[in-house]
């Protein structure tokens, strides 16, 4: 990393709430344990995002397996790191977009209703 980059690590218990599936949101309402974001790194280079990374043990949809590095919308990669980036950050960890994941983990969450 040179000067112009910072490595921000958060221990935070992030827990999903909610599922997007074909156009459809519905809330979450219950969820495992590997769900659950216990830890959150954010890469910012020139004072804007350039990757996330989760804590191995999660097993979010939107995250890849490999390397834990999480999927950025293009409404927040590259955003500059301020207040508003990091809310709607959280806000995307907290939400699982199903149409475009690595896996959906049906049997780890219950949706309020049918979402499948």
């Amino acid at each position: 990393m040179n000067d112009s980059t910072m490595k921000l690590t958060y221990n935070v218990q992030l827990i999903p709430t909610l599922a997007k599936y074909r156009g459809r949101e519905v809330e979450i309402i219950d969820v495992d344990d590997e769900l659950i974001i216990n830890k959150v790194e954010i890469q910012v280079e020139n004072g804007r995002i350039k990757k996330v990374l989760l804590d191995n043990e999660c097993r979010h949809p939107n995250c890849n397996p490999w390397n834990g590095e999480f999927c950025l919308p293009y409404n927040i990669k590259g955003g500059k790191w301020n207040d508003t980036i990091a809310e709607r950050l959280i806000d995307t960890l907290k939400t699982y977009h199903l149409d475009d994941c690595y896996d959906i983990p049906r049997e780890l969450f219950r949706p309020k209703e049918p979402l499948f």
